[in-house]
């Protein structure tokens, strides 16, 4: 390149530099692909401190070389999507990756684009992961009828790595029967069972959208999961529920106050992403829900992850 033809690329380079795709002019001397222009991008994808000049693709891809798929398409000047380097720990890198002609002021040279899918490609594999968990689960909790605390762990796993991927908000319910024991002691297993099928389909029957899932996860505490695109309603949830558990009307005289079972619920929403993992979540409900149980039971509980908001 000369020093005009640097001069009259100026604006175009600040363009590519602007950027949040990985951008790359190539020129392709003698069948080998050189960087001649990399945008800031491009060279964060790379591991690059500075601004490569005249250096060979190769060279910048880590441990891959010259026979690696990414290189083969390169030579053919055709589209990738996969891994097209490594890290310092030898983790895969993933990319949707195409070559375009391009010119300008009289050079020309080829527009390398490349767009970071790593992130992408890694929830696609907790998905997938998750997916096969719960085909290799029984799902059922054969006393309500509902499904079981196992495969509500592994759908919140699969339902977390959707909502992180598509930007959506999930609404977490955790409910503990109040005064559950005493009612237990007082009429026997027997009748707590059938209390327990009772209120599992008074619970149940809030989670009937498609994509819901309500689970009895140990003992009398049941959970449910939506997805939700804000906050807004996730409490109503939560009081319909109890209210349907209050118009059981199941006697229980040890109950402190009101004689009736109740049910004590705590709602969470968050969107993933503002939370590092899925059992931070699950963690933090049950947090809340013993706010509820401490604060006087049949009591319905509203809380956002810590540092999540309605807005995007």
């Amino acid at each position: 390149m000369t020093e005009r033809t640097d001069s009259e690329l100026a604006l175009e380079r600040d363009l590519l530099e602007l950027s949040g795709e990985g951008l790359a002019l190539l020129a392709d001397e003698e069948g080998h692909w050189t960087v001649i222009y990399a945008n800031r991008a491009f060279r964060r994808l790379l591991g690059l401190e500075e601004q490569a000049r005249k250096a060979p693709v190769r060279e910048l891809l880590g441990a891959y070389t010259d026979d690696h798929a990414f290189m083969a398409a390169l030579r053919e000047r055709r589209f990738f999507s996969g891994p097209f380097r490594r890290d310092e720990e030898g983790k895969d890198l993933h990319g949707v990756v195409d070559l375009t002609p391009w010119e300008g002021h009289g050079l020309k040279a080829w527009l390398l684009r490349i767009q970071d899918t790593t992130s992408l490609v890694a929830l696609e594999n907790q998905l997938d992961t998750a997916q096969a968990e719960i085909e290799a689960l029984d799902p059922d909790d054969r006393l309500t009828g509902l499904k079981n605390g196992r495969f509500f762990e592994a759908a919140l796993r699969r339902e977390w790595a959707i909502a992180a991927r598509e930007e959506r908000r999930l609404v977490l319910s955790l409910f503990d029967l109040d005064f559950f024991t005493a009612y237990n002691e007082t009429f026997g297993e027997q009748a707590g069972d059938a209390c327990l099928k009772m209120v599992g389909r008074a619970i149940g029957g809030c989670f009937r959208r498609a994509g819901d899932h309500c689970a009895r996860i140990e003992g009398q505490r049941f959970a449910g999961l939506m997805s939700a695109a804000e906050s807004h309603g996730a409490e109503t949830l939560g009081e319909r529920a109890a209210e349907r558990v209050r118009a059981l009307c199941i006697h229980n005289p040890r109950a402190p106050r009101g004689k009736y079972l109740t049910v004590s619920v705590a709602v969470v929403t968050v969107r993933p992403g503002r939370a590092p993992r899925w059992d931070d979540l699950m963690q933090f409900a049950e947090d809340v829900l013993g706010e509820a149980k401490n604060g006087g039971r049949d009591t319905v509980l509203l809380r956002k992850f810590p540092g999540d908001s309605d807005g995007a």
